[in-house]
């Protein structure tokens, strides 16, 4: 057993003789960095609205998206949203008045985004208006929005099958 030992202790020694030691200037690692990116997941939020000729609209609606930020900037981030009404026909509707009331969120293993913008917020047809903006150092990762949009008035021409469309129009940073 010493023997064997003793055989072990000078293996080890000369390879230390022969080996040259390491400083961590010798040492070098090779690697990538990858940028994260800054992207949703939403598909158009398409409502056929009850009513009938001379009626008035009232309705309440959620819009759901998902933005993810991986950059790890913190840069923050905004999201724009754009409603547009119809009739079945395809004619362009006016008299609604469309807005935003807030945001019901789920985010898990993420920092939540505080919110810049207060509500309710107007959200005027045919026009893409900023409904979110996450502050600095907020939302990031990835983060499950729903708008809570609300529909209200008489809408002209009067005509069944009025259809509203909420898109997304952006997002962007800050």
């Amino acid at each position: 057993m010493q023997r064997a030992l003793r055989v072990c202790l000078a293996s080890t020694a000369a390879l230390a003789a022969v080996l040259p030691c390491a400083r961590a200037d010798d040492i070098q690692v090779t690697g990538a960095v990858l940028p994260g990116h800054l992207g949703i997941k939403a598909s158009p939020a398409r409502f056929t609205l009850p009513h009938t000729k001379q009626a008035r609209v009232a309705a309440a609606l959620s819009v759901p998206f998902v933005v993810t930020d991986t950059r790890g900037s913190g840069a923050g981030w905004a999201v724009a949203l754009t409603a547009t009404a119809q009739t079945a026909g395809g004619a362009r509707v006016h008299g609604l008045s469309v807005s935003v009331r807030g945001f019901r969120m789920e985010c898990h293993s993420c920092r939540k985004p505080a919110d810049a913008i207060g509500y309710p917020l107007a959200l005027p047809l045919d026009k893409a208006i900023r409904v979110f903006r996450a502050k600095r150092n907020s939302g990031m990762g990835v983060i499950h929005l729903v708008a809570q949009v609300a529909v209200a008035g008489t809408p002209k021409p009067t005509a069944n099958g009025l259809r509203l469309t909420v898109r997304l129009a952006q997002v962007s940073g800050p």
